[in-house]
């Protein structure tokens, strides 16, 4: 009984899940129900202003602006994230953000506080794990296969293919490519 009420709840939460995220439905085959948590809060009380974002928002993150994602690419979907695209954001295919991160595409400027600076868009690769309670600056771009620490401060460009750490973010190490060598490094 358990195993059939269990089925016919992923089979529901599939279906609303392509209902309500039909730009997303690569990952119904990761998890059939990976919406189930956002559609009241995003989609029908639009508790976090999210309603437009074709993917999944966590009801306490924001994302706002000119945001664009890639396949399996969700920014926003962890709690307490908040992306302010005002300079436009462009996250690759398969990018993972965690809780609690930050990412600016806009600085105020500093004559006054109320105007916000012009920036180059902010561009994040493919492959690309941000870790929790890091922030990325306008400006940045971030290559392909790349760790982003948790509490890291990405204030420059990051090279593919690296891990990078700190405050300012700095390249500690190269990175295998994504997937290669089973799931440790």
């Amino acid at each position: 009984m358990r195993r059939a009420v269990r089925q016919l709840l992923t089979a529901w939460y599939g279906l609303l899940a392509r209902l309500f995220y039909p730009g997303k439905r690569e990952l119904l085959a990761l998890e059939p129900t990976f919406a189930r948590g956002y559609i009241i809060s995003q989609r029908v009380l639009n508790l976090n202003g999210a309603r437009r974002i074709p993917w999944p928002v966590h009801r306490t993150s924001t994302v706002s602006g000119d945001v664009t994602a890639g396949r399996i690419s969700t920014p926003g979907m962890s709690p307490g994230v908040y992306i302010n695209g005002r300079n436009g954001i462009r996250f690759g295919d398969n990018v993972y953000v965690g809780p609690g991160v930050k990412i600016l595409s806009a600085n105020h400027d500093e004559r006054d506080y109320s105007r916000h600076v012009d920036a180059p868009p902010i561009v994040i690769g493919n492959d690309v794990w941000i870790g929790a309670n890091a922030v990325v600056l306008p400006g940045v771009t971030i290559g392909d296969n790349v760790i982003v620490g948790a509490g890291a401060v990405v204030t420059r460009d990051i090279p593919a293919n690296v891990v990078a750490v700190g405050n300012p973010a700095r390249v500690l190490r190269d990175k295998r490519p994504y997937g290669a060598g089973g799931t440790h490094e």
